[in-house]
């Protein structure tokens, strides 16, 4: 299926986008992370952060993940004292 279809927009418009000449309203954006399968931010280069999906876990088992994430980001912090 086209590209443009699939965003309800006319090939002129992601041709535009793509040269530079108009800016996708933000639906569009979202529609095309969707596609992608990956994050707005992502798409955008605003985030160095890395996603994990751990919504398949148990509250346990998330709480878990989260310990450790911050258990890692305190090691790092300490890492880096002088």
């Amino acid at each position: 299926m086209c590209f443009a279809r699939r965003l309800d927009v006319s090939r002129s418009s992601v041709n535009a986008w793509e040269i530079g000449v108009a800016t996708p309203q933000l639906r569009h954006v979202i529609e095309m992370a969707n596609i992608f399968k990956t994050t707005v931010d992502g798409m955008l280069n605003l985030s160095s952060s890395v996603m994990i999906d751990i919504s398949d876990l148990s509250e346990k088992e998330q709480q878990a993940v989260f310990n450790i994430v911050d258990c890692l980001k305190n090691k790092n912090d300490e890492d880096s004292l002088p």
